[in-house]
């Protein structure tokens, strides 16, 4: 199969109506670990990218973002402090959390009994990050159209991003029991929610932020 736009196109209306034949098709593919490493690294970019470019057109602002936090301080007062959050740095943040969830959907599915190889989790965990792009798109062209649709347009990508990635996850690792594939999901997403802390926690440090010890 030869990745071009009629293909591409043809994967992701297997994504939406037969998932598993999607990821079938992705791992079938052989890229290899460098070839699997550039589509996950162009999926990353396009993921910013598009984040960026929606984040101006609903706010018609500028691209980057300004986290505030207002921790206690001894005497009770709160301390204001902001972090501002370049693209440069938001694609950082996002590669190295997405990189990290595919060593949980890898190493983890090998604990659960899993048969995967890595570059299969590293392809179509590429192709998953991809297709919900695609998705959030439409759901912003959704909730653009038509506004009192965007709870339930909301719900819908979560739901969705859960049971594709459910779905891939099964494929890659050849599980035949989704109860067990949902709790590595979940387990792997506790794990990715401890990391994401620790990458707040250290770019709070970076950022010189001092909280007083009570």
């Amino acid at each position: 199969m030869d990745l071009n736009f009629a293909t591409i196109g043809l994967l992701l209306r297997k994504t939406i109506a037969e998932p598993r034949q999607a990821a079938r098709d992705l791992m079938g593919l052989n890229l290899g670990l460098g070839p699997s490493w550039q589509a996950f690294a162009l999926a990353v970019v396009m993921t910013v990218l598009v984040g960026q470019g929606l984040g101006m057109l609903l706010s018609s602002g500028a691209p980057e973002q300004t986290v505030i936090a207002t921790p206690p301080g001894a005497d009770g007062s709160q301390l204001n402090f902001s972090l501002t959050i370049t693209p440069v740095m938001g694609a950082m943040i996002l590669g190295l959390l997405l990189v990290f969830m595919v060593f949980c959907v890898h190493w983890i599915g090998r604990v659960f009994g899993g048969q995967g190889r890595f570059e299969d989790s590293l392809v179509v965990m590429a192709w998953h990050q991809f297709a919900m792009v695609v998705l959030q798109v439409a759901m912003v062209l959704l909730i653009t159209l038509i506004p009192a649709m965007s709870g339930l347009a909301v719900t819908m990508i979560l739901v969705a991003n859960f049971i594709l990635l459910s779905l891939f996850v099964t494929e890659i690792h050849g599980f035949s029991s989704l109860p067990k594939v949902f709790a590595m999901i979940i387990v792997s997403m506790l794990v990715v929610a401890f990391a994401l802390s620790l990458v707040i926690s250290i770019a709070l440090v970076a950022a010189g932020v001092e909280v007083p010890n009570a």
